[in-house]
């Protein structure tokens, strides 16, 4: 009879040590053993989409998206679906986050609030002549939900905040002047005006005149009726003067604009202005010096009884 021979104790009970701590390691995860990943940049989730919001007109000829400007800036772009060309169509400093057709297949509306102040105006911007114009240049005004409709292509409805709520408002932007702004809300857009005058023209160093002629279109593409070197006939003791009183700018029958490009201010420039609101019996004028190094600097706002 044979004798089977067994494995003694502490032997047994050494190969169920090795074979436990085999166990454990086996448990823990490979993740705990290998370097953590780098974090993913913060820029990669801030930057804007390279292309977002992409958009057919209702005519179905072009397509429209939002995409960074040169500046990294969210903009409104268009493309015309039979040649392929596309082209930046706004000019936001901060950034549009949404759009829509009008049904006239000419005109995007969107909104904006390009002082950073929460008012979002609505804006149009023309596809055929690229003007941008403000449909809702009251002060205090925050436009919210638009109601377009394909029965009336040229009419929107937008509501606001309570104080101007429900206005029906022009495609075209002649809203501007149909609403019978007052002139704080004209020297609003003028001030805006000025401030992408001086950006777009690269700041100080040009001559007046320059600075004047880009005023002008500007305030017209914003849909203000401009007057530029508008004369005004001046009498002296009830006889009529031979040399007339020439303004610089007047902007919806309103307000006046007097355009200079110096390196020091003179408060003769205020006083002057005064003059010429007391012979145009208007209230208010602004004195813009595009010789300063930040334009916001260099508006002087001058009110005869306003």
């Amino acid at each position: 009879m044979k004798i089977k021979s067994f494995t003694s104790l502490p032997a047994v009970l050494s190969d169920c040590k090795r074979a436990f701590s085999l166990l454990i390691l086996l448990m823990v995860p490979a993740s705990s053993f290998a370097q953590e990943p780098p974090l993913v940049p913060r820029k990669v989730f801030d930057a804007p989409a390279e292309h977002d919001l992409l958009t057919v007109s209702p005519d179905g000829k072009m397509i429209a998206y939002t995409a960074p400007s040169d500046k990294g800036v969210n903009n409104i772009w268009v493309e015309d679906l039979a040649t392929h060309q596309k082209r930046m169509v706004t000019r936001a400093m901060r950034g549009i986050n949404g759009y829509q057709w009008a049904y006239d297949n000419v005109h995007l509306l969107y909104q904006s609030d390009e002082n950073g102040n929460e008012d979002y105006h609505l804006y149009s911007v023309d596809l055929k002549s690229s003007a941008i114009r403000d449909l809702t240049p009251f002060l205090g005004i925050r436009s919210e939900q638009i109601l377009l409709a394909p029965s009336r292509p040229g009419v929107n409805f937008v509501s606001s905040n309570p104080e101007r709520n429900g206005e029906r408002l022009n495609a075209k932007a002649q809203r501007c002047k149909d609403a019978k702004m007052d002139e704080n809300a004209i020297s609003k857009v003028i001030v805006e005006s000025a401030i992408e005058v001086h950006r777009e023209l690269g700041g100080p160093g040009l001559l007046e005149s320059v600075y004047e002629e880009s005023m002008v279109e500007e305030l017209q593409r914003r849909g203000l009726q401009t007057e530029r070197q508008v004369p005004v006939p001046l009498t002296y003791k009830g006889k009529l003067l031979a040399t007339p009183l020439r303004l610089d700018l007047r902007v919806n029958g309103l307000v006046l604009v007097d355009n200079k490009a110096v390196s020091d201010w003179n408060p003769i420039f205020s006083a002057q202005m005064l003059t010429y609101l007391r012979l145009t019996r208007l209230k208010l004028g602004l004195v813009i010096n595009f010789g300063e190094l930040y334009v916001k600097n260099g508006i002087h706002r001058v009110v005869n009884g306003l």
